[in-house]
């Protein structure tokens, strides 16, 4: 059965070379799931928010149509 290196069985070359592989893997992720909250807040501003504004617009628009309507009848 093959035994598993471990990063100190490497030599010091190779063992620096893994450490910045996982400082690099380690700020993708980061950069990653900053990425995804944003796309996160994307999501909810245009699926929940803009359509509730744009309803409470309408409506404020038709109140207001409304009630021209009947001042100009009188």
């Amino acid at each position: 059965m093959k035994r598993r290196r471990r990063i100190s069985d490497l030599p010091p070359r190779q063992a620096l070379r893994v450490d910045e592989r996982l400082s690099q893997l380690q700020a993708q992720a980061s950069n990653a799931s900053e990425h995804i909250i944003s796309l996160i807040a994307i999501f909810v501003l245009q699926t929940i928010i803009l359509p509730l504004l744009f309803l409470w617009l309408f409506g404020k628009f038709l109140k207001a149509l409304v009630f021209r309507s009947r001042y100009f009848k009188e």
